[in-house]
């Protein structure tokens, strides 16, 4: 089950998990080769680009407080509060996505 990813930066194909970065961008999950990613958006910072890496170690270090976060919200807040808790989902699933999207299609 092998996809081709495409970086968006030079259009060349990614080819090993490692290599591969994955940021949102206008709500959608872009896929570029680490050295791009590196030249060209690292130290760009706008309301569009977050400037994270979703895959990756801190990608898995802000799932796990996400999910940490929201599961306190969900048990230990009052009333509509609780309904916060639905924002804390929006990182688990980019994280998610960018997996299933990307990252299990790449040789390790």
């Amino acid at each position: 089950m092998s996809k081709t990813i495409i970086c968006d930066r030079c259009t060349k194909e990614i080819t090993l998990k490692e290599d591969l970065v994955t940021v949102t961008m206008f709500f959608e999950v872009i896929p570029y080769h680490e050295e791009c990613y590196a030249h060209d958006l690292k130290g760009t910072i706008s309301f569009f680009l977050n400037n994270r890496p979703l895959n990756g170690l801190s990608g898995n270090i802000s799932m796990v407080i996400s999910i940490l976060f929201g599961l306190w919200l969900v048990f230990f807040t009052e009333g509509s509060l609780r309904f916060v808790s639905l924002l804390v989902l929006i990182p688990i699933i980019y994280r998610l996505y960018s997996y299933l999207a990307y990252e299990r299609h790449l040789e390790a």
